[in-house]
């Protein structure tokens, strides 16, 4: 006589179904994306991603009786400030006939919750191999998943420094905006001096206005006068 796994769930007797082996996320994600159907569970209780609420109770293909004791045995545990205001927020049970219990997800919790879910993994690169951690890849796919994630962020910080090359501007412009309103010796002296600043005296370049500028500035100076006069 051939022998059957219970169900996971408490007070489900079925012993007549086929249990067959769960398939290998690894080799197998498509088919177990499939298999992962709660029979158990409603749609809002899951989170999109193989995941359930930590809230969640079976609710769906239960025998009457598991249904009473899975809700007498939540509303008999002694609950904090917290856990009163949480179990407010995510269910509403009436008790209008004994045994008969109806359990209602309000649906902006569980909003909520899946927009929270799908921001962390939508834009992911695991989320689109259908898995939610680095482990349940194969040592292949890890390595492949290490270099588009290093690529990935290679790409966020050009990014980054285009855009910031784009609104500075260059010391150029910034000069020449500081200096429009001088005049037009003194604005070239003072480009000048700021453009080799930074030279050492036999890289020093200077134009041929410079240099004239230069033998002015000379000439009148007391010193040129003095030079001038002996």
């Amino acid at each position: 006589m051939s022998q059957y796994r219970k169900c996971a769930v408490r007070g489900c007797q079925d012993s007549v179904s086929v249990r067959h082996r769960f398939p290998n996320p690894t080799k197998f994600m498509y088919v177990c994306v499939q298999w992962v159907d709660c029979i158990h569970f409603t749609v809002e209780e899951n989170y999109g991603n193989n995941r359930l609420r930590k809230d969640a109770v079976p609710s769906l293909n239960l025998p009457d009786q598991q249904i009473s004791n899975a809700t007498d045995e939540i509303l008999g545990k002694p609950s904090t400030s917290a856990s009163y205001q949480q179990l407010g927020e995510v269910c509403s049970v009436t008790t209008s006939q004994p045994g008969n219990l109806d359990v209602t997800t309000v649906e902006p919790i569980e909003e909520h919750y899946s927009e929270a879910s799908s921001s962390r993994t939508e834009s992911g690169l695991l989320h689109k191999l259908y898995v939610t951690r680095e482990t349940q890849l194969s040592p292949k796919a890890k390595k492949l998943y290490k270099i588009a994630s290093h690529l990935s962020r290679a790409n966020r910080r050009l990014r980054c420094t285009r855009r910031l090359i784009r609104s500075t501007r260059s010391t150029r412009e910034v000069l020449n905006e500081a200096l429009q309103h001088l005049d037009s010796t003194v604005a070239t002296f003072i480009k000048s001096q700021i453009t080799l600043a930074g030279s050492k005296s036999q890289g020093r370049r200077y134009s041929l206005e410079d240099k004239l500028m230069g033998l002015i500035l000379h000439k009148q100076s007391g010193r040129g006068y003095r030079q001038i006069f002996e």
